[in-house]
């Protein structure tokens, strides 16, 4: 559908800002607030680390808010070439790992099973055809949380990892934006595009995978390794092995990832990160991993 052959009371006007996203989107935007619960206010333009693969925005309701999500039109190959790439260092394929990119309508059955099963996903407040239109979480990031160095999220953030695994549900990718960390101190997960699946059944084998992503991505942005590390040795390695984890596979994964982000040849793209979050962080790794492997 194009903006001249919209009807009329799904038109977004000129002044909005969404009006600069493509027709298709902003006609599945405004089929969306047509049956938002509770009426609309005011759509915003997503956040700037809204990421390559959706169209994400964000609104303003008499009910807290919800968040609108449609996939983007562009190619993905550029994002799952550097994929492919990182997560041959963690011997992902090399085992029989897969990733692939869900549909909506995929991600939508993902989260209702996901909600019946009592983990802590937004709930779905209407869907399309190629859109979705979820619960908007209020809170701060995992990402945001150890970057200022406030690991209190860290511990919990793994918990909510093993409540899905001893349901047998991976999320995926876990790479601190898609971890809201609510006020009172509820996490809360968002953000299930990537899915991860085996060739080969080897049990146990993505959950450690998993929990090796999280831990590495805290080690890299948070701004107090040092802690991090004493809190992973004393509290956080001793109850993933107690419960059975995979601990050399972990270690494994946070090795391999600590060889990709380290590679002086490194490939980047529009999103990476700064250089600068690497400086100093290959000894600290190896300390984490020698307390994963239990060295």
């Amino acid at each position: 559908m194009n903006a001249a052959a919209m009807p009329s009371h799904l038109a977004i006007p000129e002044s909005r800002p969404e009006a600069r996203l493509p027709a298709s989107v902003q006609a599945a935007l405004a089929a969306a607030l047509e049956r938002l619960p509770g009426g609309h206010r005011a759509a915003l333009m997503a956040p700037p680390n809204e990421g390559a693969l959706n169209h994400v925005l964000l609104i303003d309701t008499d009910r807290g808010g919800a968040v609108f999500r449609m996939r983007r039109d562009a190619s993905s190959a550029e994002i799952f070439d550097y994929l492919n790439g990182m997560y041959l260092y963690t011997g992902f394929p090399e085992r029989g790992g897969l990733f692939r990119l869900r549909s909506i309508a995929e991600e939508i059955a993902f989260v209702e099973h996901a909600r019946a099963l009592g983990l802590p996903v937004p709930a779905l407040l209407a869907v399309g055809d190629d859109w979705m239109l979820i619960e908007r979480i209020h809170g701060r990031t995992a990402y945001a949380a150890v970057s200022c160095g406030d690991l209190s999220v860290v511990a919990p953030v793994l918990e909510t990892l093993h409540e899905a695994h001893a349901c047998g549900v991976i999320y995926g990718d876990r790479w601190g934006d898609n971890e809201i960390i609510e006020p009172g101190g509820r996490v809360r997960l968002i953000d299930f595009d990537v899915e991860w699946a085996m060739r080969t059944r080897e049990p146990g084998f993505l959950e450690a995978m998993e929990c090796g992503v999280y831990l590495f991505n805290a080690m890299r942005l948070t701004s107090d390794r040092p802690a991090l590390l004493a809190l992973a040795e004393r509290e956080l390695v001793p109850r993933l092995r107690a419960r059975g984890y995979d601990m050399q596979r972990m270690a494994r994964v946070v090795d391999g990832l600590g060889h990709f982000y380290l590679d002086p040849n490194k490939p980047g793209n529009e999103w990476s990160l700064p250089l600068s979050l690497y400086q100093g962080l290959a000894a600290p790794l190896a300390r984490l991993v020698g307390a994963l492997d239990g060295r």
